[in-house]
């Protein structure tokens, strides 16, 4: 689903109009298997319309689609992204790259830090260690989704659109009873995985070079 030349989009190319999207179910974990599936459109089907879309200019890099980001705020707390420093140069990039195929949301560890350190304060739970296989996760809660109100609400800031992230896109299960956060720090590139992608319409024009995204029922839409 990229923008490289063997890409299923890319091959498609005119026959689509250049237009695709898709809407990803939460990633709800009842440890079983799921009757629920998410929907993938091409063409004038793809087409992401009426209230509250919003939409940011998109480019294509190597072989995937970026955008730029310029903060995150958690509740009311906005937490403006400097970018990172481009080797060699006196510039830095606030590049940040929309990918369905990463669960979790990759940032550099110093704006990880300041994320992670804010969503904390708001969180009034019982935080713990993180179980086996996901020792890397540093933001874990004994909790369920029935507590989740407890969560607060996060807002990618995006270029023209800020994307509203609700409990089930920003913490997922990893255990019966254990909640973590669905944000990781990387020294790569920052990417924007699928589960802060979860019950958004998103939609990529490739002639316009936007992204659009709309809140939606995925599971009913």
């Amino acid at each position: 689903m990229g923008s490289g030349p063997i890409s299923l989009i890319q091959q498609l190319g005119s026959s689509i109009e250049r237009k695709f999207s898709y809407c990803l179910i939460p990633a709800y974990n009842d440890f079983g298997e799921s009757s629920f599936t998410s929907k993938l459109n091409f063409g004038n089907d793809a087409v992401v319309s009426g209230k509250r879309v919003v939409s940011t200019p998109m480019s294509k890099y190597q072989s995937g689609f970026s955008v730029t980001l310029e903060a995150i705020s958690v509740g009311n707390k906005r937490i403006k992204y400097e970018g990172v420093k481009i080797e060699g140069k006196n510039t830095s990039t606030r590049n940040a790259f929309i990918d369905s195929g990463t669960p979790l949301t990759l940032l550099p560890p110093y704006f990880h830090s300041k994320l992670e350190s804010t969503a904390e304060k708001m969180i009034k739970l019982q935080r713990i260690e993180p179980p086996n296989p996901f020792k890397t996760l540093s933001l874990c809660y004994n909790t369920t989704w029935e507590q989740s109100n407890n969560f607060p609400i996060i807002r990618t800031h995006f270029s023209g659109a800020d994307v509203k992230l609700y409990y089930n896109s920003t913490f997922f299960e990893v255990q019966k009873g254990i909640m973590c956060f669905a944000f990781v720090p990387s020294q790569g590139d920052i990417i924007f995985g699928n589960f802060a992608q979860h019950n958004h319409l998103v939609g990529y024009d490739l002639q316009k070079n936007v992204i659009s995204f709309k809140p939606t029922d995925c599971i009913n839409y």
